[in-house]
């Protein structure tokens, strides 16, 4: 398998910094951030019972954006997340809401995508022990052909930025199409529909020191119970490795490098890459105690097998805050752009998460 530059340099990425960690390992205290922590202590460890000192000073953060790869043909398999941060204490239950928006525009020899796609994920997770979660994730999917073109075509004028033939296609069109190396025409058709359910477990491994820093795995597994047209007909899986840093205090360092296997890698008519890999890389900067302002790049692998751009690695931007507020309520907004290849990813996505501990 062959990785892409990008992920190859994020697989050596390390984290450094000093970390101030106080307490007892046998004296429990719930996860907060850093000025609750620093504050008092003592007090937080008798209110809340149950997790490690240690490891909760190493996860106090808020984590990465909720995102994953919103382009029109990347939704109909199981993506690994990016936003891992996950620290309940055993019993506990999480909630959560997330709506995406995005718009994607392809228009090459084989390939022509013109689509806006929705996507509304509810999930949760529930902690059969301080550092091992299970959940699960069902999303909806809408494609059509949405109300953005023009914020975007407008947008790439202001900036003097190439239309790339955006303003050869009618506008909020749709239009999803791949012609294969036989000459055979491959379409996805709009309209609504469920994805995948998707199985997760999550368990933090080692929740790091002064100088190392917390590991965390997450395994999925996305079970064929779509709609026609919005998943497979096979099972995929999924493996993500994590590590959390929290440096100077109020910043916070992430990297997540994830692996996915398709076992019927043919969806639709088409024909996906079976071994997938990502890479992600952000940083978390505490403005104060509720509020923290996030960002974050992120690489992935091949899409399709072919035809080219599709068979290209797909890079993004992202940036966009958390706000906690209410006590264990927690909204986020964020907004996420495409880089080199612009051919291979979807242009631009908004996305919006709601976040309830139970």
């Amino acid at each position: 398998m062959k990785l892409s530059p990008l992920f190859t340099i994020l697989l050596r990425l390390t984290f450094s910094g000093n970390v101030v960690f106080g307490g007892d390992k046998s004296t429990a205290a719930t996860p907060k951030f850093w000025a609750r922590a620093e504050e008092n202590p003592g007090k937080e460890a008798a209110e809340e019972p149950g997790v490690l000192p240690d490891l909760a000073r190493n996860l106090t953060g808020r984590g990465l954006l909720s995102f994953q790869d919103p382009f029109p043909l990347s939704v109909l398999h199981l993506e690994n997340p990016v936003d891992t941060l996950l620290v309940l204490k055993e019993g506990d239950g999480r909630f959560d809401a997330n709506i995406g928006l995005a718009n994607s525009f392809v228009l090459e020899k084989n390939v022509v995508v013109d689509a806006e796609t929705y996507r509304l994920t509810l999930g949760g997770w529930y902690a059969l022990r301080n550092d091992f979660y299970i959940g699960a994730d069902l999303p909806i999917h809408t494609r059509g052909g949405g109300v953005l073109d023009g914020l975007v075509i407008g947008f790439h004028d202001l900036f003097g930025l190439s239309q790339g033939g955006r303003t050869s296609r009618p506008r909020n069109d749709f239009d999803v199409t791949v012609t294969e190396k036989d000459g055979r025409k491959v379409k996805l058709s709009s309209g609504v529909g469920l994805g995948d359910l998707t199985l997760k477990a999550h368990w933090n491994i080692n929740s790091g020191d002064a100088f190392l820093p917390t590991v965390a795995v997450d395994a999925l597994g996305g079970l064929p119970t779509s709609t026609p047209g919005f998943g497979t007909d096979g099972l995929d899986l999924g493996l993500a490795l994590s590590l959390y840093k929290t440096v100077l205090k109020r910043v916070h360092l992430y990297t997540v490098l994830g692996i996915t296997y398709l076992t019927d890698p043919t969806t639709e008519g088409f024909s996906y890459a079976k071994v997938g890999n990502q890479g992600v890389a952000g940083i978390e900067v505490a403005v104060t105690k509720d509020f923290s302002l996030i960002f974050q790049g992120m690489t992935f692998s091949k899409l399709l097998n072919s035809p080219f751009p599709l068979d290209q690695v797909r890079n993004y931007l992202a940036g966009g805050f958390k706000w906690e507020v209410e006590r264990h309520c927690e909204i986020e907004l964020s907004l996420i752009e495409n880089l080199l290849p612009f051919n291979s990813s979807a242009d631009i996505a908004f996305n919006i998460a709601l976040t309830f501990r139970l």
